[in-house]
């Protein structure tokens, strides 16, 4: 089951191929495995990107409270008030781009220019169980630049779930039927939260346009289906990503091509890179090699 509020707005079409870049360790790692790591958001390098999304929804409703009619009083009494069904800390993330070769992908996420950007059939991470069971689910979603266009998507997200209320307060004027089914519906200022996760972590500053990122942002609610591995300076959460079933049923390679960064010596590179793919079975990837003018060697 995806939580992704699909009355809100469905998720753009990605282009045919995104991008991954990653260090020597992470390209090894991720041909052997035919896996990706989706790290808990707590954990990534910058952390203020979830909240600079997640401010601008409150301001949002802090904005409109004023405003509120009587019937919509409780509506924003129960906005903050728990439970609610995703927090922070139950979010994973990889990121994508569209951009192949970008220099300053090179500079932040490989070291010295000596890294690779791998590229996958996009479709893949659209596929349903990327996860180990129906208990971890991944969404691809687009990253959103436009500060007045996130401030539109949080206006008008509020409004969707206002409007639910409406209608969850209106009297019924027919009773159920015993063993009657009824339509399930989410508590509106919990649709409002459960909205609010998904969205803050693809609004971004516009300062980073030029990455074009894409996220497959997973969620888990099972503990014991997480992962851990050693971080900087501390154990870090992930998932797995299973990238091999989905290529399969797709009749796509699992990695369709990977660009060796602008390192020291591109053709001895380029010439191992074939080799680890070949190593695990894939025979369909192309290695070409980055024409970015970069050295930090």
């Amino acid at each position: 089951m995806s939580y992704y509020p699909i009355e809100f707005a469905k998720p753009p079409t990605p282009p045919p191929i995104l991008y991954h870049y990653t260090s020597q360790i992470g390209l090894i790692g991720i041909v052997s495995r035919k896996q990706l790591w989706a790290s808990n958001i707590n954990y990534q390098n910058d952390t203020s990107e979830f909240r600079h999304g997640e401010e601008l929804f409150w301001r949002t409703v802090e904005k409109r409270r004023p405003s509120a009619r009587p019937q919509q009083k409780k509506f924003f009494q129960d906005l903050k008030r728990g439970p609610f069904i995703f927090e922070a800390s139950e979010f994973f993330i990889t990121s994508f781009t569209e951009a192949g070769d970008l220099l300053s992908q090179w500079r932040g996420y490989t070291p010295n220019g000596i890294g690779f950007s791998i590229g996958f059939a996009a479709d893949i991470f659209l596929q349903p169980n990327l996860g180990p069971d129906s208990n971890v689910d991944f969404t691809l979603l687009k990253c959103i630049y436009d500060e007045s266009e996130q401030v539109s998507m949080a206006e008008n997200w509020l409004e969707e779930c206002l409007s639910k209320w409406a209608n969850h307060i209106k009297p019924s004027t027919q009773k159920a039927k015993i063993g009657e089914s009824r339509t399930f519906s989410i508590y509106p200022p919990l649709l409002f939260r459960i909205g609010l996760s998904f969205l803050s972590p693809i609004f971004k500053s516009p300062a980073f346009s030029e990455e074009k990122e894409w996220r497959l942002i997973g969620t888990c609610r099972k503990p014991d289906k997480m992962k851990f591995r050693q971080g900087a300076s501390m154990i870090t959460p992930y998932l797995e990503v299973d990238i091999a079933e989905s290529a399969k049923r797709l009749g796509v390679p699992p990695i369709a091509s990977v660009t060796v960064g602008p390192c020291p010596n591109q053709e001895l590179s380029s010439r191992s890179v074939q080799l680890l793919l070949e190593s695990s079975g894939i025979t369909e990837s192309q290695v070409t090699q980055s024409r970015v003018s970069y050295r930090g060697w």
